[in-house]
């Protein structure tokens, strides 16, 4: 299975509007794309003064965001990367 991982960084005072953005955005991509899987993380040990999260997406079959014409939000600096399971 084809999986989208990205990863981006907040400062803590902007940790709670971040996730609910993200949260909003997950819930709208899944109104289109009912099949996908959306999963949002934090990472539980910060060593700098930001906080790492990261949003997972997954279909059956595999995810090829061009092919389902899907957009994922980034916040700020982001890093994406499409792994097999």
């Amino acid at each position: 299975m084809r999986a989208l991982f990205i990863y981006w960084k907040v400062l803590p005072e902007q940790l709670a509007g971040a996730l609910h953005a993200a949260r909003l955005f997950q819930r709208g991509v899944q109104q289109q794309h009912p099949a996908l899987a959306a999963q949002l993380y934090q990472r539980a040990d910060t060593s700098d003064a930001t906080v790492t999260l990261m949003e997972t997406y997954t279909l059956p079959g595999g995810l090829d965001a061009h092919q389902h014409g899907v957009t994922f939000m980034a916040v700020g600096k982001a890093h994406a990367d499409f792994l097999r399971a």
